[in-house]
Formats: structure tokens, sequence, C-alpha cells
């Protein structure tokens, strides 16, 4: 997080730490159910990663493979109605 502190400023930072893990302090049997609604307002960590990820590109290949597949895969479960309780 100090990369996106330093490079975007101190306000982008402190936003993705507060609302980086706020998805996951939740408790009961629907923890995760609303997890993408609140790490999707973390929205500097990407921008961190693509930082990140700029002269590497064996880095950004893999970043982005990997989020390629869990869309493929939460649109399938999507559109087969899937609800994670």
């Amino acid at each position: 997080m100090g990369l996106i502190a330093f490079k975007f400023g101190i306000s982008y930072g402190i936003w993705t730490l507060i609302l980086g893990p706020l998805g996951f302090l939740t408790k009961g049997p629907a923890a995760f159910v609303s997890a993408t609604r609140y790490t999707s307002t973390a929205f500097p960590a990407f921008m961190g990663l693509s930082l990140l990820s700029q002269r590497r590109h064996w880095l950004f290949t893999s970043i982005t493979v990997v989020l390629s597949m869990l869309l493929a895969i939460f649109m399938m479960l999507w559109a087969r109605y899937y609800w994670v309780q």
C-alpha cells in the first residue's frame, strides 16, 4: 500500500487500507455474500498491481490470466444462479 500512497497520494493508500479487508470482517453464515461489494471499492489495489507489473511482463501476464479465470468462473456461477451461502 506504500506504493499506492507514494504514487497516487496518501488518500488512495488510506482508502485501500480501510476498505480492502472490510469484506472479510463479517461473521455468520453469509460472511462472503457481500465481500465483492466491499472489496470492489478497493480499486487502488489494482492501480498498485498495474504499477508493479509495468516492467515485469511475466507478472502482468500472470495477473491477467488469474483474474480472467476468476472472472470466467464467477460468470459461469452467476449464469447458473449459484448463490454462495
